[in-house]
Protein backbone atom coordinates (compact mmCIF):
# COMPACT_ATOMS: atom_id res chain seq x y z
CA UNK A 1 0.00 0.00 0.00
CA UNK A 2 2.68 2.32 0.80
CA UNK A 3 4.79 1.71 -2.20
CA UNK A 4 1.85 2.13 -4.28
CA UNK A 5 1.08 5.69 -2.88
CA UNK A 6 4.94 6.34 -2.90
CA UNK A 7 4.74 5.22 -6.77
CA UNK A 8 1.08 7.85 -7.22
CA UNK A 9 3.10 10.59 -5.84
CA UNK A 10 6.43 10.37 -7.91
CA UNK A 11 4.71 10.07 -11.28
CA UNK A 12 2.45 13.01 -9.96
CA UNK A 13 5.41 15.04 -9.26
CA UNK A 14 7.51 14.46 -13.00
CA UNK A 15 4.40 15.51 -14.50
CA UNK A 16 4.33 18.59 -12.70
CA UNK A 17 8.13 18.46 -13.86
CA UNK A 18 6.79 18.33 -17.34
CA UNK A 19 4.82 21.65 -16.97
CA UNK A 20 4.88 24.22 -14.15
CA UNK A 21 8.18 22.75 -12.91
CA UNK A 22 9.88 22.36 -16.33
CA UNK A 23 12.85 24.63 -15.25
CA UNK A 24 13.48 22.23 -12.53
CA UNK A 25 13.62 19.09 -14.80
CA UNK A 26 17.28 18.50 -15.46
CA UNK A 27 18.38 18.99 -11.70
CA UNK A 28 15.43 16.91 -10.33
CA UNK A 29 16.48 14.34 -13.08
CA UNK A 30 19.93 14.57 -12.34
CA UNK A 31 19.29 14.15 -8.74
CA UNK A 32 16.70 10.84 -8.66
CA UNK A 33 19.18 9.06 -10.86
CA UNK A 34 22.10 9.57 -8.54
CA UNK A 35 23.54 11.81 -11.82
CA UNK A 36 22.93 9.23 -14.45
CA UNK A 37 19.98 10.78 -16.43
CA UNK A 38 21.63 11.76 -19.42
CA UNK A 39 23.71 8.77 -19.88
CA UNK A 40 20.38 6.87 -19.62
CA UNK A 41 18.59 9.05 -22.10
CA UNK A 42 21.07 9.46 -24.75
CA UNK A 43 22.23 5.23 -24.15
CA UNK A 44 19.38 5.10 -26.67
CA UNK A 45 21.80 6.51 -29.43
CA UNK A 46 23.56 3.58 -30.63
CA UNK A 47 20.55 1.60 -31.21
CA UNK A 48 18.67 3.65 -33.32
CA UNK A 49 18.53 2.59 -37.16
CA UNK A 50 18.05 4.72 -40.01
CA UNK A 51 17.84 8.12 -41.35
CA UNK A 52 14.50 9.60 -40.09
CA UNK A 53 13.96 9.23 -36.59
CA UNK A 54 11.46 10.41 -34.47
CA UNK A 55 10.97 11.16 -30.78
CA UNK A 56 8.11 10.46 -28.42
CA UNK A 57 8.17 12.61 -25.24
CA UNK A 58 11.49 14.97 -26.28
CA UNK A 59 11.56 16.83 -22.91
CA UNK A 60 13.87 18.95 -22.63
CA UNK A 61 15.70 17.73 -26.24
CA UNK A 62 18.75 16.54 -25.18
CA UNK A 63 18.17 13.25 -26.93
CA UNK A 64 16.86 15.34 -30.27
CA UNK A 65 19.80 17.56 -29.68
CA UNK A 66 22.21 14.36 -30.00
CA UNK A 67 20.11 12.43 -33.31
CA UNK A 68 20.95 15.40 -35.05
CA UNK A 69 24.44 15.87 -34.54
CA UNK A 70 25.19 12.15 -35.08
CA UNK A 71 23.08 13.46 -39.06
CA UNK A 72 19.77 11.76 -38.72
CA UNK A 73 16.91 14.16 -39.83
CA UNK A 74 15.25 13.89 -36.19
CA UNK A 75 11.72 14.80 -35.73
CA UNK A 76 10.18 15.38 -31.72
CA UNK A 77 6.58 15.66 -29.97
CA UNK A 78 5.55 16.77 -26.95
CA UNK A 79 2.65 18.23 -25.25
CA UNK A 80 4.20 20.13 -22.84
CA UNK A 81 4.31 23.81 -24.26
CA UNK A 82 7.31 24.27 -21.37
CA UNK A 83 9.72 21.53 -22.74
CA UNK A 84 8.55 22.79 -26.56
CA UNK A 85 10.34 25.88 -25.55
CA UNK A 86 13.24 24.40 -23.53
CA UNK A 87 14.06 22.30 -26.70
CA UNK A 88 13.45 25.34 -29.30
CA UNK A 89 15.93 26.59 -26.92
CA UNK A 90 18.51 23.91 -27.20
CA UNK A 91 18.10 23.14 -31.03
CA UNK A 92 18.62 27.05 -31.68
CA UNK A 93 21.70 27.24 -29.70
CA UNK A 94 23.39 24.53 -31.65
CA UNK A 95 21.99 25.75 -34.83
CA UNK A 96 20.12 22.60 -35.77
CA UNK A 97 16.76 22.46 -37.50
CA UNK A 98 13.30 22.83 -35.92
CA UNK A 99 11.73 20.10 -36.62
CA UNK A 100 9.69 19.18 -33.24
CA UNK A 101 5.84 20.37 -32.72
CA UNK A 102 3.66 20.05 -30.13
CA UNK A 103 1.13 17.15 -30.73
CA UNK A 104 -0.46 14.27 -28.84
CA UNK A 105 1.08 10.62 -29.64
CA UNK A 106 -2.30 9.50 -30.20
CA UNK A 107 -2.97 11.54 -33.34
CA UNK A 108 0.96 12.36 -34.77
CA UNK A 109 0.77 14.82 -37.38
CA UNK A 110 3.22 12.77 -39.75
CA UNK A 111 2.25 10.51 -43.33
CA UNK A 112 2.45 6.68 -43.35
CA UNK A 113 5.42 5.11 -43.22
CA UNK A 114 7.92 7.94 -42.49
CA UNK A 115 10.36 7.22 -39.85
CA UNK A 116 12.49 4.41 -39.67
CA UNK A 117 13.05 4.34 -35.79
CA UNK A 118 10.67 6.23 -33.00
CA UNK A 119 12.08 6.29 -30.26
CA UNK A 120 11.03 7.04 -26.30
CA UNK A 121 12.81 7.65 -23.74
CA UNK A 122 11.16 7.42 -19.82
CA UNK A 123 7.62 7.98 -20.98
CA UNK A 124 4.38 8.58 -19.24
CA UNK A 125 2.05 6.48 -19.40
CA UNK A 126 0.57 7.56 -22.92
CA UNK A 127 2.74 4.76 -24.38
CA UNK A 128 0.65 1.94 -23.17
CA UNK A 129 -2.73 3.47 -25.02
CA UNK A 130 -3.33 1.25 -28.12
CA UNK A 131 -4.03 4.64 -29.99
CA UNK A 132 -0.29 5.53 -29.05
CA UNK A 133 0.89 2.12 -30.49
CA UNK A 134 -1.30 2.07 -33.61
CA UNK A 135 -0.17 5.89 -35.05
CA UNK A 136 3.54 4.21 -34.45
CA UNK A 137 2.59 1.56 -36.30
CA UNK A 138 1.23 4.05 -38.75
CA UNK A 139 4.16 6.22 -39.24
CA UNK A 140 7.26 3.87 -39.06
CA UNK A 141 8.08 2.06 -42.25
CA UNK A 142 7.99 -1.77 -42.83
CA UNK A 143 10.48 -3.21 -40.91
CA UNK A 144 11.21 0.07 -39.06
CA UNK A 145 12.00 -0.02 -35.27
CA UNK A 146 10.93 0.88 -32.27
CA UNK A 147 12.98 1.42 -29.55
CA UNK A 148 11.58 2.30 -25.45
CA UNK A 149 14.16 2.78 -22.94
CA UNK A 150 11.18 2.13 -19.70
CA UNK A 151 13.19 2.21 -16.74
CA UNK A 152 15.93 2.21 -14.91
CA UNK A 153 17.59 0.55 -11.96
CA UNK A 154 20.85 2.36 -10.49
CA UNK A 155 23.42 0.26 -8.75
CA UNK A 156 25.65 0.85 -6.53
CA UNK A 157 26.08 1.04 -2.75
CA UNK A 158 27.00 4.52 -2.16
CA UNK A 159 23.40 6.64 -0.34
CA UNK A 160 22.63 8.71 -3.61
CA UNK A 161 22.52 5.07 -5.42
CA UNK A 162 20.86 3.48 -2.78
CA UNK A 163 18.38 6.19 -2.95
CA UNK A 164 17.48 6.69 -6.25
CA UNK A 165 17.18 2.80 -7.02
CA UNK A 166 14.54 2.80 -4.31
CA UNK A 167 12.75 5.50 -5.91
CA UNK A 168 13.07 4.58 -9.61
CA UNK A 169 12.28 1.19 -9.28
CA UNK A 170 9.02 1.89 -6.38
CA UNK A 171 11.07 -0.81 -3.99
CA UNK A 172 10.23 -3.77 -6.15
CA UNK A 173 11.77 -6.35 -6.14
CA UNK A 174 13.80 -8.78 -8.47
CA UNK A 175 10.81 -11.02 -9.13
CA UNK A 176 8.61 -7.71 -9.49
CA UNK A 177 10.40 -6.23 -11.63
CA UNK A 178 11.17 -9.52 -14.09
CA UNK A 179 7.33 -9.06 -14.15
CA UNK A 180 7.23 -5.83 -15.52
CA UNK A 181 9.28 -6.92 -18.07
CA UNK A 182 7.09 -9.55 -19.41
CA UNK A 183 4.05 -7.14 -19.26
CA UNK A 184 5.94 -4.45 -20.82
CA UNK A 185 6.66 -6.72 -23.53
CA UNK A 186 3.35 -8.17 -23.78
CA UNK A 187 1.82 -4.89 -24.34
CA UNK A 188 3.98 -3.89 -27.39
CA UNK A 189 3.69 -8.11 -28.91
CA UNK A 190 0.04 -7.49 -28.54
CA UNK A 191 0.19 -4.38 -30.46
CA UNK A 192 1.42 -5.59 -33.23
CA UNK A 193 5.30 -5.30 -32.62
CA UNK A 194 7.97 -7.86 -33.48
CA UNK A 195 10.47 -7.87 -30.46
CA UNK A 196 11.59 -7.88 -26.84
CA UNK A 197 11.68 -5.78 -23.39
CA UNK A 198 14.98 -6.87 -21.94
CA UNK A 199 17.05 -6.20 -18.82
CA UNK A 200 20.37 -4.29 -20.56
CA UNK A 201 23.30 -3.49 -18.46
CA UNK A 202 24.53 -0.19 -19.65
CA UNK A 203 27.41 0.21 -16.84
CA UNK A 204 26.77 0.07 -14.11
CA UNK A 205 23.14 0.32 -14.78
CA UNK A 206 20.35 -1.92 -15.42
CA UNK A 207 17.98 -0.20 -18.18
CA UNK A 208 14.47 -2.02 -19.25
CA UNK A 209 14.68 -1.70 -23.02
CA UNK A 210 12.34 -3.04 -25.51
CA UNK A 211 13.29 -3.21 -29.22
CA UNK A 212 10.73 -4.18 -31.84
CA UNK A 213 9.59 -3.78 -35.43
CA UNK A 214 6.90 -3.13 -37.71
CA UNK A 215 6.71 -6.55 -39.55
CA UNK A 216 3.44 -5.26 -41.97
Amino acid sequence: MHTQLFARALLWFFERLYTQLSWAYDTVAWLASAGRWNRWVLSALPRVEGHRVLELGHGPGRLLVALACDHHAAYGVDLSPQMIRLTRRRLLRARLPLRHARARTQSLPFPSAWFDTVVSTFPAPYIKDPATLQEILRVLRPNGKLLVIQGAVPQGRRHSERLARFALSFGRSEEQLEHLRVRFQAGFQQAGFAGQAQWVHIPPDQLLIFEGRRTE
